[in-house]
């Protein structure tokens, strides 16, 4: 079973290895786990603004790490944003409509 505390932990994308720029598998890798870490301290009282501001900060750094390097495209796309909705999930919010990812620039 997927929660949280696993996804602070994990290191997803493998299969990234060696096709991602230099640098940008373990900067991925650390934006997903920070935020599973930041959703764990807002699972008591954080706000339902509090913890979508903590995933659309993913998506911005994501753009950022994205911007000069371009290393996001389809199927990485296709991986990350279901990574996100799965964080998402787990602390009752969703994507529908792009609300968490509609700022990427990929």
């Amino acid at each position: 079973m997927l929660t949280l505390e696993k996804m602070a932990t994990e290191e997803p994308f493998a299969w990234a290895k060696g096709f991602w720029p230099d640098g940008v598998l373990p900067a991925v890798r650390q934006l997903y786990r920070d935020a599973a870490q930041a959703l764990i301290h807002l699972r008591s009282d954080g706000t339902p603004e509090a913890r979508t501001a903590v995933l659309r900060r993913v998506v911005t750094e994501l753009n950022r790490l994205d911007g000069p390097l371009g290393f996001i495209e389809s199927v990485e796309r296709d991986v990350l944003i279901p990574r996100l909705e799965e964080l998402a999930d787990l602390v009752g919010l969703s994507n529908d409509d792009e609300e968490l990812s509609g700022h990427r620039d990929w």
